[in-house]
C-alpha cells in the first residue's frame, strides 16, 4: 500500500467510528506492532493540525480522547444524494468494505475543507 491509500483509509476507519459514535470520544492505540504505524501517527497529526480532530496524545502512540472539531463535523454533515450526509455515507461504504468509495469520500471531505 502507498502512504496514500493507508492515509485513505486509516482516515476513513477513524471519521466513521467518530461519526458513529459522535458526541463519545472515541481511543485509538498505535503501538509499535501496528503495521503502517508511523504513516497513522502522522495522519492523526496532519488532522489535528488541520483542525479536523482534537486528542490527548500518551506516550507511545496512545490517543485518547478523540474527537471531532466544529470543522470536522460539519463537513461530515454536509449533504450528500447518497445517504443524507457525507458521514452517513461514509460510514455506509466503510461497513461495506468499498475502498474506492471511502478513499473518494475522504478525498472529497479534504478537498470540502481546504475550500473553507
Amino acid at each position: 500500500m502507498t502512504n496514500k491509500e493507508i492515509y485513505d483509509q486509516f482516515t476513513a476507519e477513524l471519521f466513521s467510528e467518530l461519526y458513529s459514535n459522535h458526541p463519545v470520544p472515541i481511543s485509538r492505540n498505535l503501538d509499535s506492532d501496528t503495521p503502517d504505524r508511523n504513516v497513522k501517527m502522522e495522519t492523526m497529526r496532519f488532522l489535528s493540525e488541520n483542525n479536523y480532530v482534537l486528542f490527548d496524545e500518551m506516550m507511545g502512540g496512545d490517543y485518547d480522547d478523540i474527537r471531532f472539531t466544529d470543522r470536522g463535523l460539519a463537513l461530515l454533515e454536509m449533504p450528500d444524494e447518497t445517504s443524507g450526509t457525507v458521514g452517513k455515507s461514509l460510514v455506509s461504504a466503510f461497513k461495506d468494505g468499498a475502498v474506492s468509495v471511502t478513499a473518494s469520500i475522504v478525498s472529497h471531505i479534504m478537498i470540502s475543507g481546504a475550500n473553507h
